[in-house]
């Protein structure tokens, strides 16, 4: 037995298709996994993937990162890739809403564009669209889309407080 699952094991897991020269760890997590996956892919240990997940040749997802596609399909393009420890999410709450609960959800697809690079820790939240050729630097929560070729980066952490939830302040 080698450290990577066969192309027969992943088809096992939903994917409906899988290329050639794929190398994905056996500590790698699928969850009600659908999509598909192209050639030289790699998936690095301890990955979590949930979901409709299409990743197209040569995509690289570094260990410890988590793809939930349960509110919508994440593909990744061509030659694209994120760090260790980032998260894509197409389903969360609506952190905006009075009214949080179940109602209080947003959900769509995420799509990487070819040859982007996504830094360590990333989150990108559900309904963006991030272009070709675009470098997100590390720790940056991603809400908007990104244009084709653009560079993101955090300029430090820092947290406001835009209202009170249960005094109604804004």
């Amino acid at each position: 037995m080698t450290n990577f699952f066969t192309k027969e094991e992943l088809l096992a897991f939903g994917f409906a298709s899988v290329g050639d020269g794929v190398a994905v760890s056996r500590d790698v997590r699928f969850f009600a996994i659908s999509g598909n996956m192209g050639n030289n892919v790699r998936i690095d240990t301890f990955t979590i993937l949930t979901g409709d997940i299409v990743l197209e040749d040569d995509v690289h997802l570094s260990p410890l990162c988590f793809l939930s596609a349960t509110g919508g399909r994440i593909t990744m393009q061509q030659g694209s890739g994120i760090g260790p420890q980032c998260a894509l999410l197409t389903k969360s709450d609506d952190y905006t809403r009075e009214d949080l609960g179940i109602e209080g959800k947003v959900a769509g697809n995420i799509q990487i564009g070819s040859n982007t690079i996504i830094g360590a820790g990333c989150k990108i939240f559900p309904g963006v669209n991030i272009g070709a050729d675009a470098s997100i630097g590390g720790h940056c929560m991603i809400t908007n889309d990104v244009k084709p070729g653009d560079m993101v980066i955090s300029r430090g952490v820092s947290t406001i407080t835009v209202g009170n939830r249960q005094n109604g302040q804004k």
